[in-house]
């Protein structure tokens, strides 16, 4: 190779290394990267902080809001709709799915489903020990999967039943999506898809970590899945298969 092929070679490395490394680019993959990050940074968060403060005051789910806020500032999409018309709409429907929701629904429920294994089994719980339904790992699969499968077919009745479609017609009212929608929803409705699957697996006697693993993964990126970012889901798409179909820019590949 001569001298000149050497130089004009290495101008082209040298351009191409400066075109990656472009404002632009690093943008672009950030918008790529930044959810996947952002997914594995507020799991470990939410477990790790796991108790009764966190519980009660929800300041993890207000973090997972204001960051998704900044990120709509950020990555703007194109084709957004202000919403600031329905804000406090958003913001009331928020705190009570955030803080009254669940606490309703245990309160509620709870003394219906622990009916028949207090009064057959002589006990809480329908298995007395947790090491009966499997190996810690096998729990969590059993989990995820329970969970998806109540979900599915909990949003396909919502969807075909008169009663519960007028109940769930109300979250489907949000078609311009953003941080602060996901928790539009009639509160019954919201506790039918959400919290009930969780109490019964509790009752059930799944060790209450493994429900909190599993909680956690599938609770955290359908709030994500209501940012109104021009961000990439990648492949979380194909991981959180419970994920409703919605028209979001976070889910755009």
């Amino acid at each position: 190779m001569s001298i000149t092929t050497r130089e004009e070679a290495s101008e082209v490395l040298s351009t191409s290394s400066t075109s990656r490394a472009s404002p632009k680019t690093i943008f672009y993959i950030s918008s790529v990267l930044i959810l996947p990050v952002l997914y594995a940074f507020f799991y470990i968060l939410h477990v790790a902080t796991d108790g009764p403060v966190r519980q009660q005051l929800k300041w993890d789910s207000l973090l997972v809001l204001a960051t998704i806020i900044v990120m709509e500032r950020i990555y703007t999409y194109r084709y957004a709709v202000s919403q600031k018309a329905v804000l406090a709409r958003d913001l009331i429907a928020t705190f009570i799915t955030l803080y009254l929701v669940y606490p309703a629904t245990a309160m509620i429920a709870l003394p219906l489903i622990t009916f028949v294994p207090e009064h057959f089994l002589g006990r809480k719980l329908v298995f007395a020990s947790s090491d009966q339904l499997g190996p810690f790992w096998l729990q969590i699969v059993v989990i995820l999967l329970s969970v998806s499968f109540f979900r599915y077919w909990m949003h396909r009745l919502q969807h075909t039943n008169s009663f519960l479609w007028k109940l769930h017609s109300y979250h489907h009212r949000t078609t311009d999506l953003h941080a602060l929608n996901g928790g539009v929803s009639n509160p019954v409705d919201f506790a039918l898809r959400n919290v009930i699957v969780f109490l019964i697996l509790g009752v059930i006697g799944f060790d209450p970590f493994a429900i909190l693993l599993a909680l956690t993964a599938m609770n955290i990126w359908p709030i994500f899945s209501h940012c109104a970012a021009d961000v990439k889901g990648g492949v979380l798409n194909y991981l959180q298969t419970s994920l409703k179909a919605t028209a979001t820019p976070v889910t755009t590949v």
